[in-house]
């Protein structure tokens, strides 16, 4: 009996550790993506530089002023879905620059009235 607790005890405490860390990652990933990510959703062309860039400086400020400094087992994989939320407003930032949008519900509009012009 005595060997088997030496064992099984210590597997199922480090068993509920790992499950438990696992959930804390997948807390963190939702928090992101629920804070960050999906206000993506709403927001038109014109604005959606400015808030990819202010997303950009505030999740730099979270990793190099709090994430640094925070103690815990999970710190890398936070660090980690930070700089990766971090990266897709970048490119989301980066294509807004070499792209230029336009709105394909304005030229159906824009074509109405200068027919109705062009009759007038």
């Amino acid at each position: 009996m005595g060997m088997f607790s030496t064992i099984v005890f210590p597997f199922l405490i480090w068993l509920f550790n790992k499950f438990v860390k696992i959930i804390k990652i997948k807390r963190f990933k939702k928090l992101l993506y629920r804070e960050y990510v999906l206000k993506i959703k709403g927001i038109k062309h014109e604005e959606l530089k400015k808030y990819s860039s202010d997303s950009i400086r505030r999740l730099n400020y979270l990793i190099e002023k709090e994430l640094t400094y925070f103690n815990n087992d999970v710190q890398f994989e936070y660090i980690r879905a930070v700089e990766y939320t971090n990266m897709l407003f970048f490119s989301i930032t980066e294509k807004s620059k070499s792209t230029e949008f336009r709105d394909v519900l304005k030229v159906p509009i824009e074509v109405i009235e200068d027919e109705k012009r062009e009759k007038d």
